[in-house]
């Protein structure tokens, strides 16, 4: 009997006045009574301007699957596993189940040529898409908004103490930070966390 896996994951992104762009992402597992089991959260790097909405949205993917092979490593008896992973994000539901392996077989090229935004992140999705797929099975669905209240929450936590941890580092830290920023995008402006579809 396989070992089952349920994640609702979410992820957010925002403008810190400080650093600049920064996000953050939450992967609940929960159990058969659809509660939650656990949180697992982590932020993405400020130096790396990684904070746009659908990098946050397929990073979260990223990290449930992370999740589910530590888990697996910590299971007393070894068996398969049947991780089912839940999104609010469109586009990131179609970057996983579709888009990453279109573009890897077209060597990271779309339809006109161009480079894939997001190469990168989509390289390592694939990647630990493989690995829990080597242990069992996963499935990526869909849920509305108004069904994923519980991973939003956790992400919006997160970021909410991301934030308190930003403004209690030293300022000189700070101020490096929003003048690496700004020498690449010149403001702080809110629009710089939107980015094109992946």
């Amino acid at each position: 009997m396989a070992y089952i896996m349920e994640f609702r994951v979410s992820g957010r992104a925002k403008v810190n006045q400080h650093v600049g762009p920064i996000g953050v992402v939450a992967a609940c597992l929960m159990n058969p009574a659809g509660d939650v089991r656990k949180t697992y959260d982590k932020h993405l790097d400020p130096h790396c301007n990684e904070a746009t909405s659908q990098r946050v949205a397929l990073s979260a993917i990223i990290l449930a699957l992370q999740k589910a092979q530590e888990l697996h490593r910590k299971l007393k008896i070894r068996t398969r596993l049947a991780v089912s992973i839940a999104t609010d994000s469109q586009a990131a539901l179609d970057t996983a189940t579709r888009l990453a392996s279109l573009y890897s077989l077209n060597n990271w090229k779309t339809d006109i040529g161009q480079d894939v935004l997001h190469k990168d992140l989509m390289q390592v999705f694939l990647d630990n898409d493989a690995k829990v797929k080597a242990l069992g099975t996963v499935r990526y669905r869909y849920i509305p908004v108004q069904h994923s209240t519980i991973a939003r929450e956790a992400s919006r936590q997160a970021l909410d103490n991301f934030e308190i941890e930003i403004s209690r580092l030293d300022p000189k830290v700070l101020a490096r930070w929003e003048e690496i920023y700004q020498d690449e995008y010149g403001s702080l402006e809110q629009d710089h966390i939107q980015s094109p579809a992946l």
